[in-house]
């Protein structure tokens, strides 16, 4: 029997890690697509060739790694320079990931979550047969971004208006977890609806 592909959403700072890591816990084979693509940037690679390529050899640390700051400054503030920076990584990164998910297939996985943040704008939800949503009030999200990431509040702000709002996501999601409370609160909702997907 196929096993259940699962596609998570949710914009940047909104609690994905938090909920992969309940699903990890329920026994499902978790793939973090910004990990897959820091993977790609972060050693030689096609992607990273076709980015160079593209954006100029400046986008390179002096290791000959991605300098996601750099790039992130360059692409975040021009709607067109983003939009080709998705149209390049994402064929790379969603490559890497029908891979991980076929080689998950010999272990006893009870389905695969791809952690996705741009999961609707790469096509990748078609593949899925659910698709979760996390949502969170915006000003949680800056915070943490801005802890996490060590950046501006206005880069934060930035990042968050470059993606789908909640209320798009809502209109096209299966299910909706809320993460506005507590961790408890968050493991109630996604282990509900994990026994509903089993």
């Amino acid at each position: 029997m196929k096993r259940k592909i699962i596609g998570l959403c949710g914009g940047s700072g909104s609690g994905k890690g938090l909920v992969g890591k309940i699903f990890s816990d329920n026994g499902y084979f978790v793939i973090d697509t910004d990990k897959v693509y820091r993977e790609l940037v972060d050693n030689k690679s096609l992607c990273l060739d076709a980015l160079v390529s593209e954006f100029g050899g400046d986008i390179l640390n002096d290791n000959g790694t991605l300098d996601r700051k750099k790039m992130a400054s360059i692409v975040f503030s021009d709607k067109k320079k983003h939009s080709r920076l998705n149209e390049i990584t994402h064929k790379f990164v969603l490559a890497r990931v029908r891979e991980m998910i076929k080689n998950s297939e010999r272990d006893n996985w009870s389905g695969v979550v791809v952690d996705a943040p741009m999961l609707y704008e790469s096509g990748f939800d078609k593949e899925c047969d659910f698709v979760i949503a996390i949502i969170c009030e915006t000003n949680t999200r800056v915070e943490r971004i801005i802890l996490r990431d060590k950046i501006t509040r206005d880069n934060a702000i930035k990042r968050i208006s470059s993606q789908l709002s909640d209320a798009e996501l809502i209109s096209k999601a299966d299910f909706i977890v809320e993460n506005n409370a507590d961790t408890d609160s968050l493991t109630y909702q996604v282990e509900k609806i994990i026994k509903k997907i089993n």
